[in-house]
């Protein structure tokens, strides 16, 4: 056996293992991709104008450069749906009942059929049959002289001159203030006439029932 041959199988072996681990990849440093640079330029700052108040607004000779600007109030214009002063009221329209509206066909030969027809100046002395005279309130000048039945006379504070003397069964009248002038002798069944004191002429002849006038100082 060949002694030189066996001792150099190992050497030859040892070569190849080493020859082996020198084979390596290798990667170069400029083939990879480099990261992205990072931005340092500031965003753009907004141009758009903060919209201005509606109550004001900028002088039409204003700059937008000058700081010195007057700033001008804008007043809305007033509503065209409100009054600046109240109406003034109308009176309203009262139909007349049909036994009034008998007795003044009878009275006067005229049909009327609501207040709004009657005439300014209205006599119904004696009329033992009138019991309402609610619609009566715009006549002008109006006699009730010795109407016996006439109790409610709180619509006839609209009458300028009025009479109702010897209408015994009329109590209240508070509501007739405005009258300038009042007739009231007679009326025995009237005690307050505290109301009144703003009468122009006032006739409380034979009113037994009236004891205080003390309000009645300016007539």
């Amino acid at each position: 056996m060949d002694r030189s041959a066996s001792t150099s199988s190992p050497s030859s072996s040892s070569s190849v293992s080493h020859s082996s681990s020198s084979v390596s990849p290798s990667f170069s440093s400029s083939s990879l991709p480099a990261p992205p640079a990072a931005s340092t330029t500031p965003p753009a700052a907004s141009t758009t104008p903060p919209p201005s108040a509606p109550s004001t607004a900028l002088s039409s000779s204003c700059s937008s450069s000058s700081s010195s600007c007057e700033r001008k109030t804008i007043v809305p214009p007033p509503f065209l749906g409100v009054r600046a002063t109240p109406a003034k009221s109308v009176p309203s329209v009262v139909p007349i009942s049909n036994e009034t509206r008998a007795i003044l066909k009878r009275r006067t030969g005229k049909e009327y059929l609501t207040s709004a027809d009657l005439p300014a100046s209205l006599n119904l002395t004696d009329c033992s049959a009138l019991v309402d005279v609610s619609a009566l309130g715009q006549v002008m000048e109006l006699s009730l002289h010795y109407c016996k039945r006439v109790v409610d006379v709180s619509a006839l504070g609209g009458v300028r001159k009025l009479n109702l003397e010897g209408c015994t069964r009329a109590v209240d009248v508070g509501s007739l203030g405005e009258v300038e002038e009042l007739n009231l002798s007679h009326c025995t069944g009237i005690v307050d006439v505290s109301a009144l004191g703003t009468v122009r002429k006032l006739d409380l002849t034979g009113c037994t029932g009236v004891v205080d006038v003390s309000a009645l100082g300016q007539v």
